[in-house]
């Protein structure tokens, strides 16, 4: 199957800006969280809904949100952690520190549409179908759903496996939460990634309106987060806990789902057989020039995979990701993933369309727009 050699290829990586002949598609937005207090001398600025074209050029901040600059005072971000867009209404869905905003596609009209408390809500997307938005929170270990325009809120499922006390009164989180959620209304499967403590998370799948047991369909991941579906392709993003952890994006057949069991191994809907096996998109050991760079005291820090879009036209396919480190020193990129040759020789390329936190800030959420 000509993705999965694309996928199993070895990757190359230039850093080389793309030409100015390259066709031109839709464009890009980018959630960026922001930068408040820092104890290094680092500029600040507040959480903003950014656009640049696929191809990382003409970069611009559609929106803010957070209080407005104040004489004497430096910016304030609310931060932020996804974002989902929905074709179908042209609206952009940010979770943020004040909770979830909607905005439109140009990022006019903020409006605060499901309030929460700083920090609740880590995840969000739209179903399209349902006219629904998935969320999951991570104090309580939640995923519930609302309209489009915030009303009618209700619990979905409970992933939590109960909270965990031994921490301070004031952040005490569930055992686990959605650090992303998707939701497939034209199947009937609700996904998400629950991450855990270190190489403890997991991606895994329910019926979407029943009480249906959970499937585990990878386990052992360092804070998954993103997921995204294309066909019968289950992409997810590996964030990595700390500045020095791997990341990568990998994704899951489906199709393997569908086939018989061997006889020797009795089925299980807690967990997937073991001949089941996922793929590598891009892992950053694989890849240093792009993932690794050096703070102000020469440490190194590894840049997290925060949030990628699949594009496929049915002749291409092109995989956008952004990833940041916001230590010391903030980094921030926007990355194209493209495969060039055919057969065996098939590869997958890296460039780096901007390195540029002026372009990109730090960013959190990535939403391709037709």
């Amino acid at each position: 199957m000509l993705v999965l050699l694309a996928l199993q290829a070895s990757l190359q990586v230039t850093l080389a800006l793309p030409k100015d002949n390259t066709q031109s598609l839709g464009s890009l937005r980018i959630l960026d969280t922001g930068v408040g207090h820092r104890s290094t001398p680092v500029p600040r600025w507040r959480t903003s809904l950014r656009n640049l074209t696929t191809h990382g050029t003409n970069a611009s901040i559609l929106q803010q949100f957070g209080p407005e600059y104040a004489p004497g005072s430096p910016a304030l971000p609310i931060g932020a952690v996804s974002l989902a867009y929905s074709p179908s209404t042209s609206y952009l869905y940010a979770a943020t520190g004040q909770g979830i905003i909607r905005t439109d596609v140009d990022g006019s009209n903020p409006k605060l549409v499901i309030p929460e408390k700083p920090g609740q809500i880590v995840s969000v997307t739209v179903a399209e179908r349902e006219g629904k938005l998935y969320y999951g929170t991570e104090y309580e270990g939640l995923i519930k759903s609302a309209d489009l325009d915030g009303s009618n809120i209700e619990v979905v499922r409970n992933i939590s496996q109960g909270i965990n006390w031994d921490g301070m009164s004031s952040f005490m989180p569930a055992n686990a939460y959605a650090g992303g959620i998707l939701v497939d209304d034209e199947k009937g499967w609700l996904y998400w990634s629950a991450s855990r403590a270190l190489y403890d998370g997991s991606v895994l799948r329910a019926p979407l309106h029943s009480e249906g047991q959970e499937q585990v369909l990878a386990d052992g991941i360092d804070m998954p987060g993103q997921l995204r579906l294309v066909g019968d392709a289950l992409y997810w993003a590996e964030k990595g806990r700390w500045s020095s952890s791997p990341t990568a994006i990998k994704w899951f057949d489906l199709s393997q789902l569908r086939k018989p069991q061997p006889q020797s191994q009795p089925p299980s809907l807690t967990s997937p057989p073991v001949a089941f096996t996922t793929q590598t998109v891009v892992h950053s050991n694989e890849s240093a020039a792009i993932f690794f760079e050096q703070d102000y005291t020469g440490d190194k820090q590894t840049l997290g995979i925060q949030s990628f879009v699949v594009y496929r036209d049915g002749v291409e396919q092109k995989i956008w990701f952004v990833a940041q480190s916001s230590g010391r020193t903030m980094f921030g990129k926007l990355v194209e993933i493209t495969w060039r040759g055919s057969g065996d020789g098939r590869k997958a390329v890296l460039e780096v369309l901007t390195g540029d936190t002026k372009d990109v800030g730090v960013p959190v959420g990535l939403e391709y727009v037709s």
